[in-house]
């Protein structure tokens, strides 16, 4: 599995679903800083960072036809999305999260995780089921990435849980 833009290699990727992401901050980090409005307010603040995002570390949004950029910087950095969304809980900074990291946060009543800065799009990417070439490939495999498919795909029930949290 692979999120965002594949580098040229002999492997097959298949394309499974839109990875949604937002900013995010806890209500407590915003009680004591406050909400920036605009991604220039970023800079007053401490941007945590997923250090294997792809598309590099500058943060890109875009609001009516302008792009906007900024270069997270903060205390904290780390290659694993749980541990980020657990910093961000914690009242540490704000983070960029794909959705399916913080949904089940989301949902809970205590409104602890907040989006931010939803007025900005952020760009589009792309979580993929990658897989050696299809010569010789196990029939399991397969099976597994058809699966795959299925659960991630325009008609599952991730698909719909997104376009509910989109629509609220």
């Amino acid at each position: 599995m692979r999120i965002g833009e594949l580098p040229d290699s002999s492997l097959i990727a298949r394309q499974l679903s839109p990875c949604y992401s937002q900013l995010y901050a806890s209500s407590e980090y915003l009680d004591k800083y406050g909400e920036p409005m605009q991604v220039s307010e970023l800079k007053n603040h401490n941007c945590l960072s997923y250090s294997l995002y792809q598309a590099g570390m500058e943060w890109i949004f875009y609001q009516k036809g302008k792009k906007y950029s900024h270069i997270p910087k903060g205390s904290y950095r780390v290659n694993n999305s749980e541990a980020l969304l657990q910093a961000v809980l914690q009242g540490i900074g704000i983070a960029l999260l794909p959705h399916f990291i913080t949904h089940t946060d989301l949902s809970n009543t205590n409104k602890k995780l907040i989006p931010i800065l939803t007025s900005f799009d952020l760009p589009e990417h792309f979580i993929y089921a990658v897989y050696p070439d299809k010569k010789n490939l196990p029939h399991k495999i397969t099976l597994f990435v058809d699966f795959l498919k299925e659960q991630f795909g325009a008609n599952s029930d991730y698909q719909r849980n997104i376009e509910r949290k989109q629509s609220q």
